[in-house]
């Protein structure tokens, strides 16, 4: 099962303001430098986030759940690293689906 890991930079009305406010498999890193997709690990760098990103929304997404008939119970738990450099500062355990 592959789980792949997104970010969304959020202005003040809850929005994308442009497409690279989306960090996923296919755009891996804002053009600030702020947030950077590596193996599935999001890096924040809290000082470059710009002005109008109000927040980070993170989601996590099973690839091709339906076409392979997946999804998240069945998995036991994921674990969701944040960094912000080279320190990590944030471990999410998401259990039981």
């Amino acid at each position: 099962m592959e789980i792949d890991t997104s970010a969304f930079l959020l202005d003040a009305n809850g929005k994308t303001c442009t497409d690279e406010n989306f960090i996923f498999y296919g755009n891996i890193a804002h053009s600030s430098g702020s947030v950077e997709l590596d193996n599935n690990a999001l890096h924040i760098e809290p000082k470059k986030i710009p002005d109008e990103v109000e927040k980070i929304v993170l989601a996590l997404t099973i690839y091709e759940a339906d076409e392979r008939k997946q999804h998240f119970g069945m998995i036991r738990s994921v674990t969701l690293k944040i960094f912000d450099g080279q320190n990590e500062i944030a471990t999410l355990l998401l259990e039981n689906f």
